[in-house]
Order: structure tokens, then sequence, then C-alpha cells
């Protein structure tokens, strides 16, 4: 039985924020300062006192989307004027356009070499390489002037950061071949491809399984993901092959979401093959994961309270003492970003084929590819309530470990 740990109660932030009049609080990143009050410096005591009546608590995803359901005005010029009305001469940051929806002042309390890596550790939430394009972008400016990524910066400078409107991505049907295991009106299940991403995203604007999708289901899909993810309730990483379920209609969308995150009738199976033998041969691998503090593409292993909780059951079913490779079976708790990657890098057998995490191998008998299958999939049908167990077949590039593992 494995047992879940408490919510760890998130200490004060070190730094000091300053919110921006007319944006958003930077969800997780800033939640502390808010419950603390110490967003409250605006310079202006008769403004920190009329704020406190209308200010919303933004969510994480309100601070991606912009402003969030809670607001009680419609626009960025509807709260351009009600902070006017309040205190006529105030200035509201007049170097942002309009369309910077959320936005944050932090004052740096120490110096450091770059001005992306320093705020890489200030705003988790954003990539080094997102920070990059938004300060070329002048959406980040250093004492109200623009920066550039390499600027060095100085204690007591003054950043200020605006987070652009995202621009939806409208995807189109296109007619790539599926690999259907069930399809029914509610739902479909599906043997992903390794290489096939599952929705369109900068630098992949088609091509996608979500387009392929569309043509499928001639855009019979749930809306809840919107235009840019329709249907999608979980994702696979690119490289991945197996089952990933499809959601047609909301309710079915609904019920699947919610069934993924109480992990209490979904179960995922996964087969990897893993550099190196895993030791102790079956356990439970249970920590946090959250983004790694200096390469803002991965995720890592983070002491609490960072990251989120992390929980991979893991059992070894054959081992090759030729190439120093396992095939294990990997039960998912939760559904971390790469968390049966980083799991099992952090055990010190990453997965064979894997770019980001793995060791390179001079092996020419291992395959290129990521050696992770989502093998099994079994959840309740959302309108039925019977369960039902989905299984993807091992791909080709398995067959050697299968074999040694008498399947």
């Amino acid at each position: 039985m494995v047992q879940r740990v408490p919510n760890w109660q998130k200490p004060a932030l070190s730094m000091q924020s300053t919110l921006l009049p007319g944006n958003c609080f930077p969800g997780e990143a800033l939640e502390p300062a808010v419950k603390n009050r110490t967003h409250r410096s605006t310079q202006n005591p008769e403004l920190d006192a009329k704020f406190d009546g209308f200010l919303p608590r933004m969510t994480r995803k309100g601070f991606r989307s912009g402003f969030g359901r809670d607001r009680d005005w419609a626009d960025w010029g509807d709260f351009r004027g009600k902070a006017r009305d309040l205190v006529p001469n105030l200035n509201l940051a007049a170097s942002f356009s309009a369309a910077d929806t959320a936005a944050v002042e932090i004052r740096a309390d120490a110096p450091a070499e770059r001005l992306d890596a320093f705020l890489a550790t200030r705003l988790p939430d954003l990539s080094r390489s997102r920070i990059q394009v938004l300060i070329r972008e002048q959406h980040i400016l250093v004492n109200r002037q623009p920066a550039k990524p390499r600027d060095a910066v100085k204690a007591g400078d003054l950043i200020a950061i605006a987070i652009p409107e995202a621009v939806p991505l409208d995807a189109a049907p296109q007619d790539i071949a599926l690999d259907i295991l069930y399809e029914d009106d509610e739902l479909v299940v599906l043997n992903k491809a390794p290489g096939m991403v599952v929705h369109p995203a900068p630098g992949n604007p088609d091509g996608t399984l979500v387009n392929a999708l569309l043509h499928h289901c001639r855009g019979r899909l749930s809306g809840i993901g919107g235009v840019e993810r329709p249907g999608i309730v979980h994702r696979l990483d690119k490289d991945t092959s197996g089952c990933l379920v499809v959601a047609k209609s909301d309710a079915a969308h609904q019920s699947l979401v919610s069934q993924f995150s109480a992990r209490s009738t979904m179960e995922k199976l996964y087969l990897a093959v893993t550099q190196g033998i895993p030791k102790p041969a079956k356990d439970t691998i249970f920590t946090h994961i959250g983004r790694h503090p200096v390469n803002r593409q991965q995720m890592a292993v983070v002491n609490p309270p960072g990251g989120k909780t992390a929980i991979t059951d893991y059992e070894m079913l054959a081992s090759d003492a030729a190439t120093l490779t396992a095939l294990v079976l990997c039960h998912l708790h939760t559904g971390r970003t790469h968390q049966i990657r980083v799991h099992l890098h952090h055990k010190g057998t990453p997965i064979v084929g894997d770019p980001i995490y793995g060791k390179p191998s001079k092996n020419p008998a291992l395959p290129e590819r990521l050696m992770l299958h989502a093998w099994k999939l079994s959840f309740e049908h959302p309108v039925s309530g019977r369960r039902h167990q989905f299984e993807a077949p091992v791909p080709a590039e398995f067959r050697p470990w299968l074999e040694m593992a008498g399947y």
C-alpha cells in the first residue's frame, strides 16, 4: 500500500514582489506572498488599501492565460478605469501594451550573471527559452528599460515581466493513419505511434495526433480542451508509444479527467528498457518532481516543498547482462511530466534512447528510439460505468527483452 505524503505548506518567498496594477499574480509562484499581503507594495498607501477590495486571487491557469474567472471586471480597459477612479493620478505601467495580460515586478535581492538565468529561478512556470523570448520582445524590462538575456543583474534592479496573451493555434483536420484500439460515441482509445506529437505547439503546428483525430472524428471531439487540444484528456511524450484515450463528448472528458486526477479507477502500466539494472528489482519511487533548477527544459527530482508528489511502482521483468539493460514494468500513481523518465534516471538507470535523461550509448545493438511504451490502460466507461482494460501491442524493438521475460 503506497502512502501518500501530506500537502506541504508552501513557504513565503524570499523575493519582494510588486503587483503591476491592471494585471495578475503569477500563480503558485507568488501565492504565499499574496496570502501574506506582501504583494501590496505599490508605494502608494491609498492605492494599497483600495486595491484590496477587488484584486482577484489568480490561479496558475490564470497566470498562463490572462485574467481568471474570478475577475469582476471585463478586461484590461475596465480594470484601468476602476484603478484610475480610485487614484486619478496613477500611472498604470504605461511601458506595457494592453495585450500584456499578466505582469509582476521583482526587486533583485542579489546580483546575478545573466538576467534570463536569474528569472528562471524566480519564475518556475516559465522555461528559460520562454523568458529569453519575452526579453527580446521587450515584455521584460529592467529599471523600465529594454534588456538582453545575457545582461547582468545588480542587487536592487527592478525587473518588470509582462506575459502577453497567448495566440491560440487553430488545428486543421489531416488524413493521418491512426491505430484505433476501441471507439464508441463517447471516446476513442488508440495506440499512439512513437514520434507523433499529441497536439499542435510552436515548432509542431501540424501533423499531430489532434490533426489526425479532427479528420477521423469529423470534428466530433470534446471542446473542453479548447481549439488547441480538442478531446485531449492526457498526453504521451512525442517519442513514447502506446495507449491513449481521447474524449469525444464533454461528459466523457470530465469523467476521464476526474478518474485521472483521483487515480482510484484509472490504471496505467508502462514497459521501459533501462540502461543499467535497477536495484532492488522491485520498489516504489516516492519523490517530488519539478523543473530542473538549471536546465529549464528538463524535469528533476527536487526537495519538498518544491515540485509535486510523484509515485511510481516498478518491477524488473528481465535483465540482459551482456548489454547491462533491463525490461521494467512501471505502474504510475501520479501523472507528472516525464515522471517515469525522471524516476528511472534518478535510480541511475535511465531509459534506453532517452535524448534528455539518458546516457549516449555506443552499443549498436540497442534501439535508438525512446524505449518507453504505454502498455495497458484501464478505466471506468464514462457512461456505462463498466471497467475497460486496453492493451497496446508491444513494438518490435522490445522483442528481445520480452523473450527474456517469457512473453
